[in-house]
């Protein structure tokens, strides 16, 4: 909050450990295929060799990093 960072990206922390939940129980019932798959509340996403995509990253501010605060 003193300026000494500008800004500084991450993916939103409750949606990246909201799809971490669901990834685990697809890839732990064999469900974790290429392509798109619905990942509830996120909504499509696509997964590539084994991995899917979030989608673009928060980008932290000044103006928003209150509400991420713990």
């Amino acid at each position: 909050k003193n300026g000494t960072v500008k800004k500084f990206v991450l993916w939103d922390p409750v949606d990246f450990g909201y799809l971490t939940v669901h990834a685990a129980r697809r890839l732990a019932d064999g469900e974790l295929e290429d392509g798109t798959a619905s990942f509830g509340r996120l909504g499509e996403l696509e997964v590539k060799d084994g991995v899917v995509v979030l989608g673009a990253p928060l980008v932290f501010d000044i103006e928003n990093i209150d509400r991420y605060q713990f």
